[in-house]
């Protein structure tokens, strides 16, 4: 499975534009060949009224990649089962990204 992490900003004419000033997307996607785990994710990414962005980090990964971090190996099991799961690490307009942002699953 497919591990991305891509920035992504609201779209302009959300709810959520008015709040948030983005985020970065933990994408796990069950899909064997990486450019159409990528375009899966931001397919998804857009439907669920973002623009993504920037990637920053994609890899292969497996179930014994996670097995010292539990949340982290539930969301890879969540998408081995539904296809894909997304965690977004979102911080609100004006301030940068850090430990204190809102984290949402869509």
């Amino acid at each position: 499975m497919y591990f991305f992490n891509i920035q992504a900003i609201p779209k302009p004419d959300t709810d959520k534009a008015k709040e948030t000033g983005g985020a970065y997307v933990n994408c796990w996607i069950n899909f064997v060949l990486q450019d159409g785990a990528e375009l899966l994710a931001r397919y998804y990414i857009e439907q669920s009224g973002w623009i993504p962005g920037k990637k920053d980090d994609e890899r292969w990964v497996e179930a014994e990649d996670y097995t010292d971090e539990p949340q982290l190996l539930e969301y890879y099991r969540e998408a081995e089962e539904d296809g894909a799961c997304f965690v977004y690490h979102a911080w609100p307009v004006g301030a940068e990204d850090d430990d204190d942002s809102d984290v949402s699953r869509a």
